[in-house]
């Protein structure tokens, strides 16, 4: 496959009388010694020296970054000076062990919220939306009833409910809502049918994916293109399991001049402040196992432990959450949306245990809260295809499915949309809008053999 320098020469030779070349050599946007560093990189990566010569300048340069001096455990995460933060790692599986790292032993979320930006993870349009409109019993909305349903339940919620959600002002809302409509932002009325089909569009609220001034980001080099932070700590590659990957692949000179290239875009996400995390704290990094149907987990599998990524689109059962089957009446129902509705913004990050529910042959994971003394409240339940992957990777080796499944995390709160015919009741029947969990990190689990 060509190179992006391969691309770049064929437009240079096919334009070569008309195109005009500007080149940017001042960075504005980081401060003095960032900027320093990252022109000369970029020198670097320009000069007419060998790429494997470039790499080794490039890796020396950052070898002289300065090591975090606190481990990256929850006490780092909340104790550090404000300001956007990210943790960048060479693969996705780096990422989750980052991630683990992060959140310790530790039940509930923390303070701080984290972000993870890595794999196939499956995530929630903002929550305040289903707060807002799962109680509609029409399919079009207009403007001015909008305005009513605002400002009715903005005085029924109190302010640390209100903040919980990210609740914008009623003008930014209805804004949002029409661009997730793919209306004009000055609409006078939306389709709820049309918001429900494009409400899990990737950026259909760009502006509510930010972490925000206290948050941090968990995310890959790769994956960190476009964004800036205001620090930046890079895990360490030295020893990264994707570059001997990439240096694997023999005298290949565009592999190795990418790997180079890769380091640049990370410096070049810092603005104020740049260091580095020791791999030496993370445990080995799960790699990709090949499923059924095109499907890839992380998988780390050791001494009868299995750590399984979960928390892909597609994991979670999205009827689950308003199931008077599962929750044992539409009173139960109810009462878990306004648990998730007042409790938005601190489920963040709170651990979950799964445990194995089998109904007429069939097994799914029911998930409840995790509490310090057991299982708390009940919240949803998986769907066939975690069962189906579960069983690929256990069944032929002789293991059972596991009876528990521990240490997954919820990602965020959020809304669900739905287009299935599905036997609700109102106020969720016409909306077909409501609140829900995503999930992330690797569930851990005890394998053992099967009975005979």
């Amino acid at each position: 496959m060509p190179s992006p320098t391969d691309y770049w020469k064929r437009v240079t030779d096919a334009y070569v009388s008309e195109l005009e070349i500007s080149t940017l050599t001042r960075n504005y946007r980081a401060n003095r010694p960032l900027a320093d560093l990252s022109s000369s990189l970029r020198q670097v990566l320009l000069s007419q020296i060998s790429d494997e010569e470039k790499l080794r300048i490039v890796q020396e340069m950052l070898a002289t970054l300065p090591v975090l001096s606190k481990p990256a455990n929850p006490n780092w995460l909340n104790s550090e000076a404000l300001g956007s933060r990210a943790i960048l790692t060479r693969t996705n599986g780096e990422s989750l062990r980052v991630l683990k790292h992060l959140f310790g032993n530790e039940v509930e979320g923390g303070a701080t919220p984290v972000q993870l930006r890595a794999g196939n993870y499956a995530t929630l349009p903002p929550a305040w939306v289903a707060a807002l409109l799962s109680r509609l019993k029409s399919s079009s909305l207009p403007r001015a009833q909008f305005g009513r349903i605002y400002s009715y339940l903005k005085e029924e919620w109190d302010d640390k409910t209100c903040r919980s959600l990210g609740l914008p002002s009623e003008n930014t809302a209805w804004s949002r809502l029409c661009r997730a409509s793919g209306e004009p932002e000055d609409a006078t009325r939306l389709s709820i049918p049309k918001l429900r089909l494009r409400l899990h569009w990737p950026d259909a609220f760009p502006d509510d994916q930010s972490i925000g001034e206290s948050g941090i980001v968990v995310t890959t080099i790769h994956q960190s293109k476009g964004l800036e932070f205001d620090i930046v700590t890079l895990l360490d590659t030295a020893q990264s399991d994707a570059q001997h990957d990439v240096l694997g692949e023999g005298p290949n000179g565009h592999a190795i001049l990418e790997e180079a290239k890769v380091h640049y875009v990370a410096v070049t996400r810092a603005g104020r402040k740049l260091n580095r995390l020791d791999r030496k704290q993370l445990y080995e990094a799960p790699k990709t196992w090949k499923l059924p149907n095109d499907r890839e987990r992380l998988c780390h599998w050791q001494k009868g432990w299995m750590n399984l990524e979960i928390g892909l689109r597609g994991d979670i059962d999205l009827f689950g959450f308003v199931d008077p089957s599962l929750h044992g009446s539409h009173e139960g129902v109810g009462a878990l949306q306004e648990f998730l509705l007042q409790n938005a913004g601190t489920l963040q990050g709170h651990k979950v245990m799964l445990c194995k529910f089998t109904n007429r042959g069939k097994a799914v994971w029911r998930i409840y809260l995790q509490q310090s003394d057991g299982l708390g409240r009940l919240i949803g339940r998986t769907t066939p295809q975690l069962t189906s992957d579960l069983l690929h990777l256990l069944h032929s080796r002789g293991f059972a499915l596991p009876k528990y499944i521990m240490n997954l995390r919820i990602a965020a709160v959020g809304t669900i949309a739905s287009e299935k015919e599905l036997p609700l009741r109102e106020p969720y029947r016409t909306s077909k809008l409501w609140l829900g969990v995503s999930l992330f990190g690797t569930g851990d689990f005890k394998t053992y053999r099967r009975s005979r």
